[in-house]
């Protein structure tokens, strides 16, 4: 886990990566990933303020990124009254984006997505490990973390 972000680490089994399992991991070589090819500058330099917050501050695990040669509109940041408002503004920003590109919504666990599976597309993809088949183009697609 080199270089993952803290997202990523977190997104894993919380004792999977203890010092002790990764004492027993027999690592040849260790490949770091410093650049994130998805991001902008914009939106790597976010991350950066979100992970300098007094939360995360002192954490090992973050890793400052290569500054991103991808230039972008600067991300925009919404704040919801309600859960149910900002599933209606993620599902209805995924819907209109997917008309022209392929879209994602990443999602924690069940319980969130069983909140927004009523108002997505019926053609919409659940990305999981019995995926078989593959739609390229434009369209919706949501993935569990559970």
């Amino acid at each position: 886990m080199a270089g993952a972000t803290l997202r990523e680490r977190r997104c894993c089994s919380a004792d999977l990566w203890t010092s002790d399992f990764l004492a027993r991991l027999d690592i040849k070589k260790v490949w770091e990933f410093k650049e994130n090819y998805r991001n902008t500058q914009q939106i790597a330099k976010l991350g950066l303020e979100i992970a300098n917050m007094p939360y995360f501050r002192g954490l090992p695990d973050i890793v400052e990124p290569v500054a991103p040669k991808a230039d972008g509109p600067l991300p925009t940041l919404v704040e919801c009254s309600s859960i149910d408002q900002e599933i209606k503004l993620v599902v209805k920003l995924a819907i209109d984006a997917a008309s022209v590109q392929t879209v994602a919504i990443l999602l924690r666990d069940r319980q969130d997505e069983n909140k927004i599976i009523r108002d997505l597309p019926r053609n919409s993809i659940r990305l999981d490990r019995n995926l078989t088949t593959w739609r390229s183009g434009p369209g919706a697609s949501h993935l569990c973390n559970e």
